[in-house]
């Protein structure tokens, strides 16, 4: 494989070119000049054509780049505001236990599909892809431990088990609270607290 294919089939385009005027240099001379004028104007019209068409093509590719990252922005702002408000205001389950002590935890269901579209995406600088994908990890892993405290829930352990899960939770939302904090503030989103 030629290390840049484009750069060969101009050399070889040129040689072709200088070739050619050589052959009817050498067979016509006096229609040299109409020759000359000819291949002059051919490759001036390709080359302004050629060169249009790139500066279209990046125009457009621009535009739609710039498109897209406004509707993720867009996006990332409705899943942002609504994973905070589901970890600040959701309704805690509470657990009784038989020396009269409760504990609180937070059931919930929460999906990063915005926020890891956006990482992939390849919109956004290195460090606000690094951080999408670090909120992503740290709400797949309150899901683990969400999973963990259900499943010692419906095992019926000891308070310890229990309390350990609830704090694994708990750390989890707090992590994923201000992941969120620093996302909006990186990326200058304002996110809404209340839907109406």
């Amino acid at each position: 494989m030629w290390p840049n294919p484009s750069l060969t089939i101009i050399l070889l385009s040129v040689l072709a070119l200088v070739g050619w005027t050589c052959f009817v240099a050498a067979k016509n001379r006096p229609r040299i000049w109409d020759w000359l004028d000819t291949a002059v104007a051919t490759v001036l019209s390709v080359t302004l054509a050629l060169g249009t068409g790139f500066w279209v093509y990046d125009r457009q590719r621009t535009e739609e780049q710039t498109n897209e990252r406004i509707e993720l922005e867009f996006l990332l702002t409705a899943e942002l505001s609504d994973i905070q408000r589901v970890l600040q205001m959701g309704e805690r389950m509470t657990l009784n236990f038989p020396d009269g002590s409760k504990q609180a935890m937070l059931i919930t269901t929460v999906q990063p599909l915005v926020i890891e579209n956006a990482a992939s995406s390849g919109l956004f600088s290195a460090r606000d892809t690094e951080n999408l994908l670090h909120l992503a990890r740290k709400i797949r892993m309150f899901h683990i431990h969400t999973q963990a405290a259900l499943t010692l829930i419906a095992a019926r352990p000891g308070k310890e088990e229990l309390t350990f899960a609830a704090e694994n939770i708990e750390k989890s939302r707090i992590g994923i609270l201000e992941s969120i904090d620093l996302i909006a503030k990186h990326l200058s989103l304002s996110l809404t607290q209340h839907v109406e």
